[in-house]
């Protein structure tokens, strides 16, 4: 007599493909900002439609008024690293496995609460430099405090898997993180004041702040209190790939009687 003891409950695995952003400096996804994004993750599968999925991703996002005529004034851009923390619950569609009455393959969707880092940057006189440490709208002035590099998402995403062995799964998926930051690109609210930020921060962060001279033909400075970003729109982050994962086998055990 066989007898299975477990499904297959436990899965490893790991995913590659590209990453993106809308905010300040990108009100649309644009395509050529694409990057690179990876991640590795775990996975419980509590039955054949419910999964909890726990990993660790990279990506990159990044994004300028280079990409649009109305902002080309403004002129700034960044990029930045992200370090996500993944907590997702998954959902199929179809009851997903290679047991009897099950499907090989699915479409999914997830969604759970993730924690991430991120640091915006961007090239200086020719050097890479952490707009975060500069205050570029004011933040540390008058005893005020700099924004986190560190917060919350919630993932809202879709995607298929197959199963095209016993225990190897592969999938594709797109996953979209609302962020409750606005600084992803450190672009937010209003230009700061000018005078006080040279005097408390010095030059380069006047610089960064506002970096209009910068443009070809030059048009303006900008003023103290002209609005910089958009404060009523938070950031957001994409990342979408490609899946594979191994599925452990169950246990079986097994007795004869002779």
């Amino acid at each position: 007599m066989i007898q299975t003891v477990s499904a297959q409950k436990w899965e490893v695995g790991g995913f590659l493909g590209g990453s993106n952003y809308a905010g300040d400096l990108a009100r649309v996804i644009v395509p050529s900002e694409t990057n690179f994004s990876a991640g590795a993750f775990g996975k419980y599968n509590f039955t054949s439609t419910w999964s909890y999925r726990f990993g660790i991703n990279y990506a990159k996002i990044s994004g300028g008024d280079y990409n649009f005529s109305e902002y080309k004034n403004r002129n700034l851009d960044f990029f930045s690293p992200i370090w996500e923390l993944d907590n997702r619950l998954e959902f199929n569609y179809r009851k997903f496995g290679i047991r009897p009455r099950e499907h090989k393959s699915t479409p999914y969707v997830f969604t759970g609460l993730n924690v991430f880092y991120f640091n915006p940057k961007t090239r200086y006189n020719g050097t890479i430099v952490e707009l975060h440490r500069y205050g570029t709208e004011g933040q540390k002035l008058d005893g005020g405090r700099n924004y986190l590099l560190a917060g919350i998402s919630i993932p809202l995403g879709i995607g298929y898997r197959i199963a095209f062995t016993e225990n190897w799964v592969l999938g594709a998926e797109i996953g979209f993180r609302k962020t409750f930051t606005d600084y992803l690109d450190d672009v937010s609210k209003t230009y700061p004041d000018f005078a006080l930020l040279l005097e408390k921060q010095g030059n380069t962060a006047v610089q960064l702040s506002d970096r209009s001279a910068g443009v070809e033909p030059f048009e303006r400075k900008a003023d103290s209190g002209d609005l910089r970003g958009n404060p009523n729109a938070k950031d957001w982050y994409l990342m979408a790939g490609i899946t594979l994962s191994y599925r452990f086998t169950p246990i079986r055990c097994g007795f004869s009687n002779y």
